[in-house]
């Protein structure tokens, strides 16, 4: 007969041959697992709650879509009448955009009465235009109020910057637009950011082709209205994803890659937009000092340049002044960013690397071009950009349009 010492314990149950738990002890260690789970889910609800009373969740929408519309000319530009406002709740709310029948921005300052001697053009992307800032907050609006008050009712700025165009798309609407429209004695400033630097998507057939064409079309003078398609066709049109957080207030990340995914949950969990940028700077640090490199295009700085020369020949031509204004991320001129972007200085060449590469482009293709590097250069973080967004902030504009005024004035005749 079995004695006590080879019972079988009462928390087990031999069941063919296999040892099963007790279901009290099962149920115990289920229960166990929930209140694990629970205070694991407590715990992440409180870190999100205190992450977003301290930074904030950016709204994933900063502007409403249908903004920008398409010049049959080739050319995209911001929509006519757009009366809106940049808002994404963590770094700028309701800062006032509108923009007038010609597809510029409004700027301050500006006088009403005689004609200007001078105009200024400006052409850009999203740092040009003022993404997150208020109308009168722009670089644009400050160059205005700068010459204006240096000069008064000698100078009128027209803001052509769209968000996300490249340089194709400034020779298009320089060529198109811009061209027939301006005299002798006005200006055209076209800004250059990191990402137009270091990618062209257009292709050398059409570098080419926009040489050839600043060499060899005349065209008859005209004035800058813009030619819509008709019907409008829209660059950024509503999306279900957009609809669903009109309509819900539920922001569905995108799952095309783990980078999208990473960028778009930003919107959707204010812990998570915090680990990611930390992730991302660790990345900086922790990868091969040549990795940038290997990811450019090795035609892509000269296919800028070149693109950038046909705009000032066909401007030049009918006596207009061409700047080409380099606009560096805070990559490189903010000490916090640049610290893990570059290895701590081992990554690039020159600090100013945007500088570093455009100086023999300007030089051999007898460019006139300013570099912001050394107006913009800060040992505070986000001293000159909003800290979530990453454009120019307010003082970062400030900045801009300080330096840009000096630079026209100086050339300007008296």
């Amino acid at each position: 007969m079995p004695n006590e010492y080879n019972r079988t314990p009462a928390s087990e149950i031999v069941v063919g041959g296999r040892e099963m738990l007790d279901p009290k002890v099962m149920r115990r260690i289920f229960v166990n697992l929930l209140l694990v789970l629970a205070a694991l889910a407590v715990g992440a609800a409180l870190i999100e709650v205190g992450t977003r009373l301290v930074i904030g969740l950016p709204k994933p929408y900063p502007l409403k879509p249908n903004s920008y519309v398409f010049d049959r000319r080739g050319f995209w530009t911001v929509r006519p009448g757009l009366n809106d406002a940049f808002d994404n709740d963590v770094d700028f709310r309701n800062a006032a955009v509108n923009v007038g029948p010609l597809g510029a921005r409004r700027t301050a300052c500006t006088e009403n009465g005689s004609a200007p001697a001078v105009r200024l053009f400006l052409i850009g992307d999203s740092q040009t235009f003022g993404w997150g800032l208020a109308d009168a907050e722009t670089w644009a609006s400050g160059l205005q109020c700068a010459l204006s008050k240096a000069r008064p009712g000698a100078f009128r700025v027209y803001n052509f910057g769209v968000p996300g165009t490249q340089v194709d798309q400034y020779w298009s609407r320089a060529a198109a637009q811009v061209a027939p429209a301006v005299r002798p004695g006005d200006v055209v400033v076209v800004s250059v950011t990191w990402n137009d630097l270091v990618t062209f998507y257009a292709g050398k057939a059409f570098v080419d082709r926009a040489v050839a064409d600043a060499a060899s079309v005349t065209g008859a003078a005209g004035g800058l209205e813009l030619q819509l398609a008709e019907p409008l066709r829209y660059l950024d049109p509503p999306t279900w994803r957009y609809r669903v957080y009109e309509d819900y207030g539920l922001f569905v990340p995108s799952i095309e890659s783990a980078k999208a995914f990473g960028e778009s949950m930003v919107h959707v969990s204010a812990a998570f937009g915090l680990l990611w940028n930390r992730a991302r700077l660790l990345y900086y640090r922790l990868r091969p000092a040549d990795s940038f490199a290997k990811k450019v295009d090795a035609d892509a700085f000269e296919h800028n340049f070149r693109t950038l020369k046909a705009i000032a020949a066909v401007l030049e031509r009918r006596g207009a002044r061409v700047i080409v204004q380099l606009l560096p991320n805070r990559l490189f001129f903010d000490d916090f960013y640049y610290a893990s972007y570059s290895k701590n200085g081992v990554a690039f060449p020159a600090r100013d690397y945007m500088g570093h590469i455009a100086e023999p482009y300007c030089r051999d293709l007898d460019l006139a071009c300013v570099n912001r590097f050394a107006d913009l250069l800060t040992a505070q973080r986000d001293a000159h950009t909003f800290a979530v967004d990453g454009h120019y902030n307010a003082a970062g504009a400030a900045r801009v349009a300080a330096a840009l005024g000096q630079d026209v004035l100086m050339a300007a005749p008296k």
